[in-house]
């Protein structure tokens, strides 16, 4: 994905993805850490890093279903004051927040499984 993505992405992503590299590689190479004892840390943020993966992709399907122009029309029209302004923005960032939440809901199963498996065992007992 690296290579694929590397030559069409912006200077700015060039540059800070070059660094994040850079320091990864370091940070490997000073540690003594493994392959096989590094791989056990990426499955347990795999569901994170498969969400980032998906983002690029996110805004094309935004481009593609012009929701970036209804949303442009959905702000511009009949705007009369700042006020109304910030209503509108305001209910545009809600409806997108909740795409992201949707899309973060199997990160935040993962996390509550990993939290919430020294108290079954406690909240069990105490049912019975």
């Amino acid at each position: 994905m690296l290579g694929v993505s590397f030559q069409s992405a912006s200077r700015l992503f060039k540059i800070l993805g070059s660094g994040f590299l850079l320091v990864g590689v370091f940070l490997y190479i000073t540690t003594d850490f493994g392959l096989s004892e590094s791989l056990p840390i990426l499955a347990d943020n795999l569901s994170l890093l498969a969400l980032l993966a998906v983002l690029p992709w996110m805004n094309s399907v935004v481009a593609a279903g012009r929701f970036d122009k209804l949303m442009q029309h959905l702000l511009k029209g009949n705007v009369k004051d700042l006020g109304q302004l910030y209503q509108r923005s305001t209910t545009a960032m809600m409806s997108l927040t909740a795409f992201l939440n949707v899309s973060s809901a199997t990160i935040d199963q993962d996390v509550l499984v990993d939290n919430l498996k020294p108290f079954r065992k406690n909240l069990l007992t105490n049912l019975l």
